[in-house]
């Protein structure tokens, strides 16, 4: 597809207002003429279209990064199966208060891709750069948390990616600096119920970790929200 360049419509302009000039007709407006034609083509208009949304995606991409929560981690993947993690956890002196925690991450997929790369954001945040849910009452169903960041450009975060960035990242800033959510596919537990699980990384004053939350965990017919101020790592981009 022919791109469209602001510089050579520019240069287009010059060469047919020197042409005019040749022949000569002084004046722009002859000029432009010549080029209007040329950007009723098909070809041309759908050049400039792919322009200007390239020219939007960057303006979004610039207005995401200046948000005040936003941060972006690059995380391996160096974990070959549920034992191995467990031990590295044990290693860097971290927590595993997951419930029925070989049950539930027994269902992970391990070195999906070789390396992942990752975003932290508030909720309250994507409702802004996103302009959505305006005027809600501040609370948000997971699929709400979803939809935002899919406005924004970002994917679902696997599960393994959750883990390895509790692995390799000591220093995530989240709910009130103690936690931050997985936003990621749940996992249903075993339990009578089937209830949906994510994975949240914790800090507190003891260690660093990892635990789940229920989001069915509301009573019968509830949905379980999250705060504005709650912090969701999704995926930017995955590599094989």
């Amino acid at each position: 597809m022919e791109k469209f360049d602001p510089q050579e419509y520019r240069d287009d302009l010059a060469v047919a207002l020197k042409n005019k000039r040749s022949e000569g007709v002084v004046g722009r407006d002859e000029a432009k003429i010549i080029l209007e034609k040329k950007r009723k083509t098909k070809k041309y208009k759908l050049a400039e279209k792919t322009h200007n949304l390239d020219r939007e995606k960057l303006l979004m991409e610039k207005k995401i990064e200046s948000l005040p929560s936003y941060k972006t981690y690059e995380v391996v993947s160096n974990i070959k199966n549920l034992e191995d993690f467990f031990m590295k956890l044990q290693e860097l002196g971290m927590r595993c208060d997951i419930w029925k925690k070989d049950e539930l991450l027994n269902q992970v997929r391990f070195d999906e891709y070789k390396k992942y790369i990752l975003v932290s954001v508030s909720v309250e945040d994507m409702e802004k750069a996103a302009q959505e849910f305006e005027g809600s009452d501040g609370e948000y169903s997971l699929d709400d948390v979803v939809y935002l960041a899919h406005k924004l450009g970002f994917d679902k975060c696997p599960a393994e990616a959750g883990l390895l960035l509790r692995l390799q990242n000591k220093n995530i800033p989240g709910l009130n600096e103690r936690e931050v959510l997985v936003g990621m596919d749940p996992i249903r537990d075993s339990s009578e119920f089937r209830f949906e699980h994510i994975l949240s990384l914790t800090h507190d004053d003891k260690a660093l970790g990892i635990n789940d939350v229920n989001i069915d965990d509301t009573g019968i017919g509830g949905v379980f929200t999250f705060p504005q101020e709650s912090v969701f790592v999704f995926m930017k981009e995955a590599q094989k």
